[in-house]
């Protein structure tokens, strides 16, 4: 369904704008209450891509419904990442923590896991 959305999405938008584009070039004016009968293909052709474009929120509408209803739930970080709102339950609890939490890691160290014999400690940024 991505891959669907992604498509109509990205026709419509060109479908839309492209022959505007065109039609401009070649004179067409803008802000006028009537166009001249030459442009009338390119007004067709934008106003079906404008058509494309909202059609194409269907498929993303449906899959972000069935992806919240029936998804698979997400863990308490299934990032496993180490910054400070990840390190709670999800979702967390009325007091996040019990005692305020050290920091023995920079926030971007990116998950990953601390080698046995490694200190974690961190007295500032690399290269100090």
């Amino acid at each position: 369904l991505g891959k669907l959305h992604f498509l109509l999405n990205f026709l419509g938008t060109n479908l839309s704008y492209l022959p505007l584009f065109v039609a401009g070039l070649l004179g067409m004016p803008r802000r006028v209450a009537d166009y001249a009968p030459e442009f009338a293909i390119y007004n067709q052709l934008a106003t079906i891509g404008a058509f494309l474009l909202g059609i194409s929120t269907l498929p993303f509408l449906y899959n972000a419904i069935i992806s919240w209803v029936k998804g698979p739930k997400a863990g308490d970080n299934p990032w496993r990442a180490l910054t400070l709102e990840w390190q709670t339950s999800s979702p967390p609890p009325e007091h996040n923590f019990e005692t305020p939490p050290v920091f023995s890691r920079w926030p971007y160290d990116f998950g990953e896991p601390v080698k046995t014999g490694e200190s974690t400690e961190t007295s500032g940024p690399a290269g100090d």
